[in-house]
Formats: C-alpha cells, structure tokens, sequence
C-alpha cells in the first residue's frame, strides 16, 4: 500500500469520479482504476461502486476513507515539522471574518496556530460576509471566514463547519410550559412577539429564506425590533420582549445561565455553513497560505458524509 494510492482513493471519494480524479491528478483513467484495484485486492473488499454516473464510496470504503484521511493528514505534518524546524515561519496574516465565525471558529484556530508558529502576528477585521469576500477578491485582506456563501470569480472558498440555529424564547413559566410539554412549534414563530436581524441585511435575507422553507412568511411576523448585535438580541428576549432565533453556540451561555430558554423542535432549521475565503488568483505569502491549510485541517473539512 503506498501513500500515491491512497492520495489516488481520496481523490476519487471527494470526486466522485474516476476520470476527474485523474485529471486532478494529471495521471491517465487507467492508471487511477489500477490503483484503486489494487487496493481492493490488498484489502480484499470492493471500495466503490457506480449509481448512474456516480462513484459512491462502499461501507468499506468509508470506513477506509478515514483512517486514509488520518494517515495522510499525519504525513503531511510530519513533513510540515521538519521543514518548520529547518526554515522557521515569521509573519502576518490579515483576516476578516462575519459575526459568527468571529466568535466560534476563528479564535480556536488562531489560538492553535500560534502554539506552533509562535512568531505570527495577526490583523483581525469584523465585517459582513459580502464585504469579506469582496477584500479578500480586491486583496485587501488575506483570509477570510464568512457564515454566508457569496459567489466570487476571484476566490476559492471552502465550508469549514456547520452552526444550528435554535429558537430562543423568554425564561418564564408560559415558555417553560410549551418546552417541556413539545407543545412549541414552528408556528408559534408567527403568533409570538419577535426580534428579528436588521432588514436588508444578509443575515435577515437568509434568515427569512429559511423561514419560507418552513412555510413562515416573514411578514406575518409580528416583529417588535431590529437589530443586526446578536448579544443584544440575546438580552432584548431574556428580558421578555419576544422570541428570536440565532445561533446554538451564540445562545448556549445565556441558556446555561438560565437567562432564556431555547426550544428543542422536532423539525429543526437546515444548519448554516461557515466558509473559509481566499483569493485564487494570487499566490498568498507563505505564513497566509500555511494559516489557510492549517485552518481547512483543523476543522476537518475533509471529511464526508453520505
């Protein structure tokens, strides 16, 4: 088993094709079968299979697809150590990053990064996931996290990680009642008083797209206050103006703290991604680009599901 057959297998998964794993790969078709040949004999077990034009992965194959992630993840940073030994990395990294990941992503990484680069310093921005892209497309910044996808020519971008978004209701005792009892629903969205994200925001756009999924018109809301701060959010429904949704990590402290409470539904909202951004065309410096791969590692993102 060698490590060019096992990059050739994770190349497939994350594909789903044979043909554009070799392309990516830039090795022939034939030689890419033969590879994965190979390791369905060694392994004695089928790896793939084909539905429709797809290459979908076995039960085997999934069950193989992470030790392989692991191993090959384990040799990079083995090689990234000693290079790191004998050519030390200095530097800045500029990155902007939305509300959201701002809070729950960005510091876990930063954190873990400067225990191995010891001499980076970082230049953090606050701003909304359209203007992120946008300074990242136009070079102003270096890397960027975002909670909404924003389509751009000039970046590469990658889903880092997921967040809930939860109800969130005031602590008292009618709430309490329709909590415990499962008797809240998505329905009670419309008939209580509500807190909603600053109109003509990003965050509200998506916000009411989600609603609409579930049958909720936004403007049947009876909407008491705008605000585009989710702690102030968090602080207008503990002390009992209405309900509002926002995200789990964003609530969790104030619902451990008995503040407000949040209402666990049956039929819960589609989760909301968070994007890792940078421009693909430039070559960023090498403490940004080390900081990039350092960040799509540290959240796994190479993991799937199916």
């Amino acid at each position: 088993m060698e490590f060019n057959q096992l990059e050739t297998f994770r190349t497939v998964l994350k594909l789903k094709s044979f043909s554009k794993a070799a392309e990516q790969l830039y090795l022939s078709q034939p030689a890419v079968s033969s590879q994965i040949l190979a390791l369905e004999r060694e392994l004695d077990t089928k790896l793939f299979v084909r539905t429709g034009k797809e290459i979908v992965p076995t039960k085997d194959g999934l069950v193989f697809y992470r030790h392989v992630c692991e191993l090959l993840d384990l040799r990079e940073r083995a090689m990234q150590s000693i290079q790191d030994i004998q050519n030390p990395v200095q530097g800045i990294v500029s990155i902007a990053a939305s509300p959201l990941p701002m809070r729950f992503y960005l510091p876990q990484v930063i954190s873990a990064f400067h225990k191995r680069y010891h001499n980076t310093y970082f230049r953090i921005l606050s701003s909304e996931s359209a203007q992120i892209v946008q300074d990242v497309a136009e070079g102003k910044v270096e890397i960027g996290m975002t909670e909404f996808f924003i389509p751009s020519a000039q970046c590469h971008i990658d889903q880092i990680g997921t967040e809930e978004w939860v109800v969130i209701t005031p602590n008292n005792n009618r709430f309490k009642h329709l909590i415990t009892s499962r008797e809240f629903s998505l329905r009670h969205i419309e008939r209580e008083h509500f807190i909603t994200w600053e109109q003509d925001s990003v965050i509200c756009k998506d916000f009411e797209y989600r609603l609409k999924q579930f049958g909720i018109l936004p403007h049947k809301l009876k909407i008491v206050a705008e605000c585009n701060d989710t702690k102030a959010i968090i602080r207008l429904v503990s002390l009992g103006l209405g309900i509002a949704i926002v995200a789990r990590h964003a609530a969790e402290q104030a619902f451990q703290c008995g503040d407000i409470l949040i209402a666990e539904m049956e039929k819960r909202f589609p989760p909301q991604p968070v994007f890792l951004v940078r421009n693909s065309s430039i070559t960023l410096p090498t403490i940004a680009w080390k900081f990039h791969n350092f960040a799509r590692h540290h959240y796994n993102i190479d993991e799937i599901y199916y």
